[in-house]
């Protein structure tokens, strides 16, 4: 029996692990997955996101962090909106943002859309520190791991 993962909707609490076949979507699905954690209150320094490839880090990088900058933008729009004026917005979002208004269920009862300024300052840190966010191959995990725990 095969289920439909939905990265929407799965439990954001301990490891996540997204493994399928090539085209599948596990890319789309990661960058959810991580934007869902930001929006819970997870600093992005302290999510990560390993692959096998130096070219799946790098596409990886980039989809995080345009959705991040995205949702960044749509956020910023939606401060300080009417409820209908917020409604035309969200609708003229892109579909995977849109899906973050309508089909993410509030993560340990912390629903980040009570408090948009404050899910706004979230996701500025989040780009802020993207830099430090351990997004990496297997090898190249394993190498900081290394380099930063070297005497131990």
């Amino acid at each position: 029996m095969t289920t439909h993962f939905n990265a929407y909707s799965c439990p954001l609490d301990g490891v996540n692990l997204v493994e399928a076949g090539a085209g599948t979507g596990k890319t789309y699905n990661i960058q959810i997955l991580v934007l869902r954690l930001i929006l819970a209150g997870t600093d992005i320094r302290k999510i990560l996101v390993v692959t096998f490839t130096d070219a799946a880090t790098a596409e990886l990088r980039d989809r995080i962090h345009r959705i991040l900058t995205a949702m960044r933008d749509a956020l910023a729009q939606l401060v300080g909106k009417e409820e209908r004026e917020s409604q035309d917005i969200i609708a003229s979002l892109n579909e995977q943002l849109r899906g973050f208004f309508q089909n993410t269920a509030p993560a340990n009862g912390d629903d980040w859309r009570q408090d948009l300024p404050g899910t706004l300052t979230k996701v500025k840190d989040a780009l802020r520190n993207f830099d430090q966010a351990p997004i990496s191959t297997i090898h190249g995990f394993c190498h900081r791991m290394l380099n930063e725990n070297a005497f131990e």
